[in-house]
């Protein structure tokens, strides 16, 4: 551990976890996740390790806690921070500074040149900082360098039986079966391998494939899009893909309107997604099916990622 006044700096124990997530329902209002969230979205992450989840002490209190993540790119690696939050009274005393610091120096150290403030795909956590629930936390991350280089929005619509009435194959879509699991599998996994690695985790242990719904052209797979896959997310929509070869041609929107109805025939309420980039086509279709913004995410990153651990190593000298 290390010390550093005003908290002590630790990593995530088996005894910390009750703690940790009572801290997560109190610093993050309304998107705290459950524990069954918390386990299936952080700790069966393929990449997650403990070192990941930095928690700040004050005394026998655990006061705040910082969640990184590191994944293997193209040119090499790129660092995360997923979430940050530090308990009321305990704010502007430095601690989540300190617990900034310390993650990016940790990822620095693992060989990452960027880091960005959420977006981390994984399991899709955390788009952004909302800076609307979290007035204070832009000016954190500013401090520290960072620099505002985005933004994303969270979508969300009712569902209504009139309005999604229908079944999936009215659309020319279907659940997958056994023999077309290797095909979205690899579509899934060449649009992004984090989406390839959800939908295996959800398909293995789940029965229920109608949650997922696939477009066909020529027989082969083009285009799927999930719903209800996240744990205790309720009327949560995507991920959802279409071939390169498939795109502009009407096969996003009729995934799009298979989904809605068949999330509104198992009984949901309302259908939302996380996040999506303003200027992205893909909003536009959302928008066009109904949905509107509900939340606005900054996207936030350090480059290079060595430079605050420099600087914090200039100030400690």
């Amino acid at each position: 551990m290390v010390d550093a006044a005003p908290a002590r700096l630790g990593h995530l124990n088996p005894p910390a976890l009750a703690r940790l997530l009572d801290l997560l329902a109190e610093v993050l209002p309304g998107d705290a996740p459950t524990r069954a969230a918390f386990k299936e979205q952080v700790l069966l992450d393929p990449g997650f390790c403990p070192e990941d989840l930095v928690l700040a002490w004050a005394g026998s209190e655990l006061v705040g806690f910082c969640h990184s993540a590191a994944e293997e790119v193209e040119d090499g690696h790129r660092g995360w921070i997923v979430a940050l939050g530090v308990r009321p009274g305990y704010r502007r005393k430095g601690i989540g500074r300190l617990l900034l610091e310390h993650a990016v120096e940790q990822l620095a150290g693992g060989g990452c040149q960027e880091v960005a403030v959420g977006g981390y795909e994984e399991r899709y956590l955390f788009p952004g900082v909302d800076s609307e629930r979290y007035p204070s936390a832009p000016s954190l991350f500013q401090r520290a360098g960072f620099e505002l280089y985005g933004t994303a929005i969270a979508m969300g619509r009712a569902l209504g039986a009139g309005e999604c009435s229908g079944h999936a194959e009215d659309f020319g879509c279907e659940p997958p079966r056994d023999g077309d699991l290797p095909g979205l599998l690899a579509l899934a996994q060449g649009i992004r391998p984090s989406w390839g690695r959800l939908l295996r985790s959800y398909l293995s242990r789940s029965s229920d494939h109608s949650r997922v719904l696939i477009a066909r052209q020529r027989g082969a797979v083009v285009g799927f899009a999930a719903s209800d896959i996240f744990v205790d997310q309720p009327g949560r929509f995507g991920p959802v893909g279409v071939s390169a070869e498939q795109r502009g041609g009407g096969v996003g929107g009729r995934l799009l309107r298979a989904s809605l109805a068949s999330m509104s025939s198992r009984g949901d309420t309302r259908a939302w997604f996380l996040w999506a980039p303003e200027d992205e086509a893909g909003r536009r279709l959302y928008a066009s099916a109904g949905f509107l913004s509900e939340r606005r995410f900054g996207l936030y990153r350090r480059r290079p990622a060595l430079l605050l651990s420099s600087s914090h190593d200039q100030r400690r000298a």
